[in-house]
């Protein structure tokens, strides 16, 4: 719609306004030359500068907000994470031209800087959030064959594909979780025979609804005295999902942390990968206070898996 300045755009009147006398002229003359020279010394005065400001604007300089800075793993080279076109790297002869978000939250907390309580949580829907991603992106038609995290950070997945495009599907995909792919070799695609195995190594931010009814409270820890019932939680977490536990969970260390007690604890066992899913999501679901500090799942045969696990365990002091 074009926008129409009426003032502008009125006719000027045609009725012709009576000449005031010759005598009248002269009087009117001689009365305006006093107000034109305040008038003209007043614009000199006051209106230029003005003026001058308006075609000649000083420049002002903003301040630039900090650029945030990626906290790392010592045992990690920095340049691992540095690259922006990892992805891009692996499969560049595939996909001619990628948009979209990196995958990377700058404005998440690093782990090591969350307090007490925002750590607990954070490990405690670690293994949750690693594994509904994978559910989210690998497809049926991708052989899965093995998953390792650890530490609360790393992740990586390994498997095999007839079609090198649907791997590029998979880390395109990826891509756009709260995740940072990390580059070659952590992440490649190789021909294998008449198929195509990947490797996709991602750094985690991962962010946590800070309303879900699944975080833990300091007051909601349990008791160093509940111990064994927490482990007899977990085994039946583990039966109630279908998985078959090798034996007893079993105590590797033990120590204090502020507040609280931690112990870490290894189970292994077997069954599907969708009972397994199912077993982290329980422990999650059941306000239980473990952690998969580290877990590995490898494919033993078709539909299913063997998985071994550190489980890190928080009760009161």
């Amino acid at each position: 719609m074009i926008n129409i300045n009426l003032l502008d755009s009125q006719a000027p009147s045609k009725r012709k306004s009576a000449s005031p006398p010759i005598g009248g002229k002269v009087v009117a003359i001689m009365v305006s030359l006093p107000i034109i020279a305040v008038g003209g010394y007043a614009i000199w005065k006051y209106g230029i500068p003005q003026i001058e400001k308006r075609l000649h604007p000083q420049k002002t300089e903003t301040a630039q907000a900090p650029i945030p800075s990626q906290i790392v793993k010592e045992d990690v080279q920095p340049s691992s994470y540095v690259s922006a076109n990892a992805v891009e790297d692996v499969i560049r002869d595939d996909v001619d031209s990628l948009s979209g978000d990196t995958g990377v939250d700058l404005q998440s907390v690093p782990y090591d800087k969350l307090n007490p309580i925002e750590r607990l949580n954070f490990e405690r829907f670690f293994a949750k959030n690693v594994c509904d991603l994978f559910v989210r992106t690998v497809p049926a038609g991708v052989d899965f064959r093995s998953m390792h995290a650890d530490s609360f950070s790393t992740f990586s997945a390994e498997g095999f594909s007839k079609s090198r495009q649907e791997i590029a599907d998979v880390l395109l995909a990826v891509k756009k979780e709260h995740v940072q792919i990390l580059p070659q070799p952590l992440t490649q695609i190789n021909p294998s025979g008449s198929v195509f195995h990947f490797i996709v190594t991602c750094r985690s931010e991962f962010v946590f609804d800070a309303a879900s009814p699944y975080l833990l409270s300091m007051n909601e820890l349990p008791p160093y005295s509940d111990l064994d019932l927490v482990l007899r939680d977990v085994q039946s977490a583990a039966v109630n999902s279908d998985l078959r536990l090798s034996g007893l969970p079993t105590q590797s260390e033990a120590w204090l942390d502020g507040n609280t007690r931690c112990f870490k604890y290894h189970i292994d066992g077997s069954g599907s990968y969708g009972q397994f899913v199912a077993f982290v999501n329980s422990l999650v679901h059941e306000k239980s206070p473990v952690a998969f500090a580290s877990m590995s799942v490898r494919a033993d045969k078709p539909g299913q898996v063997h998985f071994d696990a550190d489980l890190r365990i928080t009760t009161q002091k």
